[in-house]
């Protein structure tokens, strides 16, 4: 009668490898990371003296409080992050449009001052010491026919990001000096899995809205609220999607 038994053995070679690794491994997922909102407050920033308020922009320094561009009162509102009081503001001539926190106690706000039937736009670097102060403007954009533009203006590893049309952002250093100008492609805007993102944008339907400073050294955000959030690396490749729905036609 034959022997159906079958007998498997340990390979010895195999038995030493395995007892030498610290780990089997891990494993890598590279589909787009998603996040989600995990909660929204409304806060009150209009002061007494205030007939409105209309707050357009913000940013979050590293001690943890708050800019605010107020659009209405051509204010820069400094905000404790605690209380929601308005500890400082500094009054700009300009309309200013956009800030972004640049170093420990320095911030970048763009403005924009009408001139000969046309706006001007610039940049001025803000220090926050016992109050705030603006070094002079540098001019970046020119010959603005209205401001019902998508702007946004993020800061990463010393350079300044400013998103100024559909597709077009130009980079500055730390003296807002024009460093080059990069393009958003279609093809930087597909994800691990092949998928094309803000696929109205490229369709000329819509327009980006605000770029930010990514949550690490090396991303940028770019938000549309009509579709979703992206982070992209400083050369403008995909990274990452945010697309809960809290934010959809925000």
């Amino acid at each position: 009668e034959a022997n159906n038994k079958l007998e498997f053995l340990l390979n010895p070679s195999i038995e030493k490898y395995l007892a030498k690794m610290n780990t089997l491994g891990e494993v890598v997922y590279k589909g787009p990371v998603k996040y989600k909102v995990h909660q929204i407050e409304d806060y009150n920033v209009q002061t007494a003296n205030e007939t409105s308020c209309r707050i357009v922009d913000m940013c979050e320094l590293e001690d943890g409080s708050i800019l605010l561009v107020d659009e209405a009162n051509k204010y820069i509102k400094h905000v404790d992050r605690v209380t929601l009081e308005v500890k400082d503001s500094l009054s700009l001539t300009e309309i200013p449009k956009a800030v972004c926190s640049f170093s420990e106690n320095q911030a970048v706000v763009l403005c924009f001052a009408y001139f000969s039937g046309y706006y001007i736009g610039s940049l001025k670097v803000l220090t926050l010491d016992t109050s705030i102060t603006a070094a002079e403007s540098v001019c970046v954009m020119s010959y603005v026919t209205n401001l019902n533009l998508k702007l946004g203006l993020a800061s990463q590893n010393g350079k300044i990001f400013l998103l100024k049309s559909n597709t077009r952002v130009s980079i500055f250093d730390s003296d807002c000096n024009a460093l080059k100008e990069e393009s958003i492609n279609v093809v930087s805007l597909r994800d691990s899995l092949g998928k094309t993102h803000f696929s109205q944008i490229i369709a000329g339907k819509t327009d980006f809205s605000i770029v930010k400073a990514g949550p690490d050294k090396e991303s940028i955000i770019i938000f549309n609220a009509g579709e979703e959030i992206i982070t992209m690396d400083l050369d403008f490749k995909f990274l990452r999607v945010f697309n809960d729905p809290t934010f959809q036609g925000a």
